[in-house]
């Protein structure tokens, strides 16, 4: 995986790659320039993306495009990860798909490993590596924190804006039904709560044994079931706008 991430970043114009599960969405690897951003980016939007497929009855999607003042985002599915590479807006965004999908399909040639400014291919290689958490207990450490947060703040968002206009009341509701569904050992229960109108996050009743993937099939789960009621209240086409709207509010800043 590590060699055709460094053929994507050789591509002109991208200015970095990572790839996450499609399953819970955790990090694998990454190249070039990359932040906790974009995998959030890339695990949200192939999450959506299948939602909306298997919601339409299609066999999935080749790539998904989503576009930002600076830079566009593509995303696209193999085997069990998503890969998301972020791209300068200067570039053809068409031809970039094009050439991508040439190196997925092995016809490109091997390029040399690529590294960001001043950085050494070793310091990146570390960094992926120290990316990879599956499985590992966290034990609410600043980084699992910082990760139920980045979470929550994504389902905030979504319910805003799917709720636009109108009542938060039934997508308040759906999260709640969906995190009894979820977690099963009752691990983020009693820290999610709906309260002044949004969810808000109680960490210290987060369990203290939680792992970042049980973190993270709780939270895709409330993801995917908030999108499919958009899917069937508004339809194909808005709820893609609508999730584009909360991609964009993900890409302008990260919990900090």
């Amino acid at each position: 995986m590590k060699e055709l991430l460094e053929k994507m970043i050789s591509v002109e114009g991208v200015k970095g790659v990572v790839t996450v599960k499609s399953d819970d969405g955790s990090p694998v690897e990454s190249v070039g320039e990359n932040s906790s951003v974009m995998d959030d980016i890339s695990a949200f939007v192939g999450s959506c993306g299948d939602v909306i497929s298997k919601l339409l009855k299609l066999d999935g999607f080749n790539d998904l495009k989503f576009y930002t003042d600076d830079l566009v985002y593509l995303i696209i599915p193999k085997n069990d990860i998503y890969i998301g590479l972020q791209v300068d807006k200067q570039s053809d965004i068409n031809m970039t798909a094009d050439r991508i999908a040439e190196i997925i399909e092995g016809k490109a040639e091997v390029a040399q490993p690529a590294t960001a400014p001043g950085e050494k291919p070793a310091e990146v290689e570390g960094k992926a590596e120290e990316k990879v958490t599956e499985g590992s207990v966290l034990n609410l450490s600043p980084n699992i924190k910082k990760f139920i947060k980045s979470k929550v703040l994504q389902i905030n968002y979504l319910i805003d804006e799917f709720a636009k206009g109108g009542s938060k009341d039934d997508w308040l509701q759906n999260v709640v039904y969906s995190l009894k569904t979820m977690d099963t050992e009752s691990k983020m229960s009693n820290a999610l709560v709906e309260e002044e109108n949004s969810v808000k996050l109680h960490l210290e009743n987060v369990s203290n044994d939680i792992s970042e993937n049980e973190i993270s099939d709780i939270s895709k789960g409330i993801i995917d079931e908030l999108c499919k009621v958009s899917v069937r209240r508004y339809g194909t086409d808005q709820t893609k706008q609508k999730i584009q709207n909360v991609i964009k509010k993900i890409a302008k800043g990260k919990v900090g």
